[in-house]
């Protein structure tokens, strides 16, 4: 009897690895190039409720325009913003190129990057 229960436990062992063996060979999770008609429209339909559903609330409060909420903005803006747009907004320079001119640049060669 006990021989019988180890051979059940072998076979149950050995197909999971099989199972485990064939679906990391053969099946992935990675998206589709491009959705179907069904997932687009799904998606869009959802997109658009949500959209419409945020719109329908009221807008928060404006913040209070005082120095402090001024000097925490230009801190975060310096932080996180002005290393792409520069100091002052109109866009960093990276000796004679800009940002911009560098992404037109990789999109004319990102046939390279691929």
């Amino acid at each position: 009897m006990r021989h019988k229960a180890w051979v059940v436990v072998v076979v149950i062992i050995l197909l999971i690895i099989i199972a485990a063996a064939y679906g990391a060979t053969h099946l992935t999770i990675s998206a589709l190039p491009e959705p179907g008609r069904f997932e687009t429209s799904v998606a869009t339909t959802a997109k658009d409720w949500y959209i419409g559903r945020a719109a329908r609330g009221s807008l928060p409060p404006a913040p209070v325009h005082d120095a402090a909420n001024i000097s925490q903005g230009e801190t975060m803006y310096g932080m996180a913003c002005a290393s792409c747009h520069g100091q002052d907004g109109r866009g960093a320079i990276l000796g004679h190129q800009t940002w911009h001119s560098i992404q037109r640049h990789a999109r004319l060669r990102k046939d390279k990057f691929r």
